[in-house]
């Protein structure tokens, strides 16, 4: 698997800083110049630190790049561009950088957000049918093209029978890893699932979103995918008004919440293809997924702990343990990272660790179907070792 990160080291390398001199190293080229040359070289140098972020000698287009960039994902600013903070700035230019993304389809990395022929001949062909005007009525038009045709939907908390276009692609909600479509292949991208036999054609509620915004965009729209604990759909803006579609669920109304990027979108996708594969006992794949995920989304706790799962599956437990660590590190209020993390401990021989995962899993998740499991594995754990004092 080529890493995203040697794609953009090759791409953006000029905006790339290397390691600045040492400061002994500029003292020392100085050495026996008069003191207040010293002091003047030191404020340059200072300040074209601070600008020159590239570290080229010059203050430039790059540095400025440097300078948006550098802290988009929420992360630390630190004069320098991580791989993340990279994607973030490429899928949201998205146009601006159709070369780069082209290079990190073929470096392997899947794009749920491609825009296909086939996708704008749908959209053209639906369009000269229906001659929608608004760009709600664009969206509705969309939204029923996608959705079975047998079935209700609401829209602003009205329910719409028999509304459902005879002609459209009639996919039905399925999010089994062992379904047909899946079997081989793991999370469906957008141009699988129109490939995909009309009768069989199935998404969950991430690839339904995504096809959706690829449709919509196509049309015109701005949109996203938005995604909660356990459910994606779609964000659009609508004629000045924002509404959440929900193709999984059946619904379209207004909504106020923020979506997510494209990058994180993109990093779900991958990791929902790694959960697919691990499913299917396709454990390289899988674990190439979630790699993949992470280079993408580092700060991705579940997928930290969908791969310590997988590698403690394997046997690997010290590794497992470094990944449920770092989710937690990210999200020490998510319950199922600190049971895992235990679980894990216990058979390392740690138990005093252990006792404190499992605690603090209790704690924080005290009426889970298994808590009282986990109290009874706690009350067989050795007592905690006192020290001398």
């Amino acid at each position: 698997m080529t890493e995203i990160s040697s794609v953009l080291n090759t791409r953006f390398s000029r905006v790339l800083p290397p390691d600045r001199q040492p400061t002994s190293d500029r003292q020392e080229s100085l050495e026996g110049s008069d003191p207040d040359i010293i002091d003047q070289v030191q404020l340059t140098y200072e300040t074209v630190v601070d600008t020159d972020l590239n570290n080229d000698g010059t203050i430039d287009e790059a540095d400025e790049f440097i300078q948006r960039v550098d802290g988009n994902t929420g992360g630390q600013i630190n004069g320098e561009i991580e791989t993340d903070e990279l994607l973030e700035e490429i899928f949201e230019h998205r146009e601006q950088y159709a070369d780069v993304i082209e290079e990190l389809r073929e470096a392997g990395l899947e794009d749920p957000f491609q825009i296909t022929q086939a996708m704008e001949d749908h959209v053209s062909s639906l369009f000269e049918s229906y001659t929608p005007e608004t760009q709600l009525d664009k969206a509705l038009l969309l939204f029923m093209y996608l959705i079975p045709s047998d079935q209700p939907f609401e829209f602003d908390g009205e329910e719409y029978y028999d509304y459902g276009l005879e002609e459209g692609l009639n996919i039905h909600f399925d999010s089994n890893s062992y379904s047909p479509a899946r079997l081989g292949r793991g999370n469906l991208l957008p141009q699988e699932i129109l490939e995909t036999p009309g009768s069989e054609r199935i998404a969950n509620c991430l690839e339904y979103s995504q096809l959706l915004v690829c449709f919509l965009r196509t049309a015109g729209i701005e949109a996203y995918v938005k995604e909660d604990p356990g459910h994606a759909y779609v964000i659009a803006n609508l004629d000045g008004q924002t509404y959440r579609l929900d193709p999984a669920k059946l619904d379209f109304a207004r909504t106020d919440s923020p979506p997510n990027t494209d990058r994180e979108v993109i990093a779900a996708h991958h990791f929902n293809e790694g959960s697919r594969h691990i499913d299917q006992d396709r454990f390289a794949e899988g674990l190439e997924c979630l790699d993949r995920a992470l280079e993408i989304r580092p700060d991705y706790a579940i997928a930290w702990n969908e791969k310590g799962a997988l590698l403690h599956q394997i046997g690997n437990n010290e590794e497992a343990l470094a990944c449920f660590n770092q989710a937690i590190e990210i999200d020490p209020n998510e319950g199922l990272f600190w049971k895992n993390s235990g679980v894990v401990l216990m058979e390392l021989g740690r138990t005093d660790e252990a006792r404190i995962s499992f605690e603090r899993y209790l704690e924080l998740e005290p009426e889970a179907e298994d808590a009282d499991a986990v109290r009874t594995v706690l009350e067989s754990l050795p007592q905690q070792r006192k020290e001398i004092s």
